[in-house]
């Protein structure tokens, strides 16, 4: 799937054209001075200051290569018919243009205006001479947001908040001209320059010769990636035009070992300081906010983009007690990115956070709140108080829940004071989750065709809800592989993509493969149709590394004990819960972590779910079967009454958690006058009212008579869309 184009790059792409055919007859190695030059005489333009004056004065040597006088008139006409405020669009045209491996490297990561715009927000209408600090500035975006939001409300002052307050420290030379150019475009002050000459710097901001005092406020968008470079990102970061699950040709491993060798130099020398870290692999954003927080002076503020791992990672424990431990006012905004900020997936979320360095012992609620970016800015929809205390009892790793209200909130806290955790040792499960096979590490072993002691592969595309085998193999590789989905009439007929040999399992993994298991697709998000999959795993198959597979209190085999879970954790009520902790994979932390029905899986009604989850089973893997698909429906509503009962949940909680799965039904025949059916919906609230009640009779009516209506015009409820998919 192609990445799409930030909206701001498409603003701006009228604008890079002309700065493209300013340096296009330059030599390559010179277009980004050439570019920095017409951009330093944009804003010098701006300022009112002369243009050699500016270049003497902030320490520039060189010859100007290109007719800036013409381009820069021509740029500045241009921008301003532009959505972006001239300061931060000067800082985004300054960006230098590099690769993958070279961003990477020097850590040159770019912020959208509207994020900077919102990240700043909180300086408005703050006290005068505030120090403002950016340790990995990159073109000065950050900065320039924050000195906008310091001025607004006196527009006079911005020559001395620049003179005075602003310092950064960036890895790129580059980078920081361009910060102090679109900075310089605010002044009106001659010196202000050689000010900003001198708190800008080209240096790392984590060794001897970073930042040697606290600041009134850090701001930040660091750099996103792990201290670690995978075969995949090397080749890319070299031009190579590949996608995941690719082979890897053409691999210069020499030169791969020398790169990662030299980033854990680089994480040994730089990690030392941090004790904040968690185990594993470094990740860069988490260095640079524990560096933030502390630079920041006692109730100064930090205010961050980062990775909604931070608020969700196992990795990130120790950072969040760090967090919360320093901070008297944390603010976490969760955005995603379907406004386009990033060149990434528009289903990637991430945090903009904002918190304030305690000066007692910190007791206020955290504010969780959600927005959505518009075209000039962005706006928040909703916000929850989430009480330290009461996160701390529920999530003791400090995990934060994504509850949208207040009600979500209170039902999450709920269930989970009222359940028992999957993983706990005193509980009745006890499950032992394994991957079998690793799609990457084992490669070498895989195999596209059927033969002697090889094993079929079940992927993470195949597993559906109580199905192993929902999709088969069409054609193609890694991303661009085609599957279509299993009709009725092939069930039972595996069609993977690999098989893999008996022979190279290790031991254990050999005697479990012989055994009936369970298993669950990993690879999963928050708005997809169902967030968890599972389904029975038979014997003599093999899964790849996104279908861990789970037995119980070490038992191999399908037993009631393995489908009354089975039941349990395809229940809305069960992937309501995943789906408030989960971004795109169900790690085994946060399966394990999530709170079961506080049931005896062995009493009447555990066995009666393990019996439904055995009959919707058996369907599934039959061909032809002739078991109508209402039966299974019907069958499926009871486990979700079976199991709102176990977690004591109503029928007004039940309707809450359906809200939560808008994809529901796409592929089923809609009432007449509505664009989409909600049989799924409607016959789990109409079963769930006729056990537990708590439903009003004119709306129970009602639910009855939208049933039937959407099966005499074709419906089926559970059943998922169809068709020829990619392997995402």
């Amino acid at each position: 799937m192609a990445a799409p184009k930030p909206i701001q790059e498409v603003l701006l792409s009228p604008a890079v054209a002309i700065l493209q055919k300013a340096v296009r007859q330059l030599p390559a190695a010179c277009q980004q001075l050439g570019t920095l030059q017409i951009l330093e005489a944009a804003a010098t333009t701006v300022a009112g200051f002369d243009y050699d004056w500016y270049k003497e004065a902030a320490g520039v040597r060189e010859n100007t290569i290109v007719d800036v006088k013409v381009f820069s008139g021509a740029l500045l006409r241009e921008l301003k018919s532009v959505a972006v405020p001239l300061p931060l669009a000067l800082a985004a045209l300054a960006r230098p243009p590099y690769g993958n491996a070279e961003r990477r490297s020097k850590g040159a990561y770019f912020t959208d205006f509207r994020l900077a715009r919102y990240l700043a927000e909180p300086l408005a209408g703050g006290p005068e001479g505030r120090s403002i600090m950016d340790p990995s500035c990159g073109t000065g975006t950050l900065l320039v947001a924050a000195v906008q939001a310091s001025s607004e409300a006196e527009p006079r002052k911005v020559d001395s908040i620049l003179a005075e307050c602003v310092f950064g420290f960036d890895l790129s030379g580059d980078a920081i001209r361009g910060a102090m150019s679109a900075l310089c475009s605010m002044a009106r002050s001659r010196s202000v320059v050689p000010a900003l000459r001198e708190h800008l710097n080209e240096a790392d901001a984590f060794e001897t010769s970073g930042p040697k005092r606290e600041f009134d406020v850090v701001i930040g968008n660091p750099p996103w990636e792990r201290l670690k470079l995978s075969r995949h990102e090397y080749l890319t970061g070299e031009g190579a035009d590949r996608h995941y699950g690719e082979d890897y040709e053409h691999l210069d491993h020499a030169d791969l070992m020398a790169n990662r060798d030299e980033l854990r130099r680089y994480g040994r020398s730089v990690g030392g300081q941090f004790v904040h870290q968690g185990r594993g692999e470094r990740d860069l954003y988490k260095l640079f906010l524990e560096l933030a927080i502390k630079l920041t002076k006692a109730g100064g503020l930090t205010l961050f983009l980062v990775p909604a791992g931070l608020i969700r990672s196992q990795g990130t424990q120790a950072l969040r007690e760090f967090l919360f431990r320093n901070c008297s006012e944390i603010d976490f905004t969760v955005l995603d990115n379907h406004a386009r900020f990033f060149e990434i997936d528009t289903r990637f979320k991430f945090l903009a956070m904002r918190a304030r360095t305690a000066n007692g012992h910190a007791t206020t609620p955290l504010n969780l709140m959600f927005a959505k970016g518009e075209k000039d800015r962005i706006g928040v929809q909703r916000a929850v108080a989430i009480e330290r205390n009461v996160l701390r009892a529920v999530r003791p790793d400090l995990t934060l829940p994504e509850v949208r209200t207040r009600a979500e909130w209170e039902l999450f806290t709920r269930i989970t004071r009222n359940g028992v955790r999957l993983g706990s040792a005193e509980g009745p499960w006890q499950p032992n989750i394994v991957r079998e096979v690793d799609m990457t590490q084992d490669r070498k072993f895989f195999e596209r065709a059927a033969g002697e002691g090889r094993l079929p592969v079940i992927e993470g595309r195949m597993v559906h809800q109580f199905e192993f085998n929902a999709k088969g193999y069409e054609s193609g590789t890694g991303r661009r592989a085609m599957w279509r989905a299993v009709s009725a009439a092939r069930r039972g007929a595996l069609r993977p993509q690999f098989w893999y040999p008996a022979a190279q399992l290790s031991a254990s993994v050999g005697e479990r493969v012989r055994m009936d298991r369970y298993g669950f697709c990993d690879i999963t998000g928050q708005t997809n149709e169902r967030s968890l999959l599972a389904s029975r795993i038979p014997h003599g198959t093999v899964c790849g590394n996104k279908v861990p597979t789970i037995v119980f209190c070490r038992e191999l085999g399908w037993s009631a004990l393995g489908d009354c879970w089975l039941a349990i954790a395809n229940s809305f009520c069960f992937d309501w819960m995943l789906r408030r902790v989960v971004t795109t994979t169900v790690n085994f932390f946060l399966l394990l972590d999530l709170a079961m029905p506080p049931m005896d899986p062995k009493a009447k009604p555990g066995r009666q779910l393990a019996k439904l989850a055995e009959r919707i089973s058996a369907v599934s893997a039959q061909a032809n079967s002739a078991i109508d698909a209402w039966q299974v429906g019907h069958w499926r509503a009871e486990i979700e009454v079976e199991v709102a009962e176990a977690y004591s949940l109503s029928f007004g909680d039940l309707r809450l958690i359906l809200e939560d799965f808008r994809l529901l039904d796409r592929s089923q025949p809609a009432i007449r006058g509505e664009v989409r059916s909600t049989v799924t919906r409607d016959l789990a609230l109409l079963r769930v009212a006729d056990v537990l009640g708590g439903c009003p009779a004119s709306e129970h009516t009602k639910l009855a008579a939208r049933v039937e209506e959407a099966r005499r015009l074709g419906a089926t409820p559970y059943v998922p869309p169809r068709g020829a998919l990619p392997g995402i």
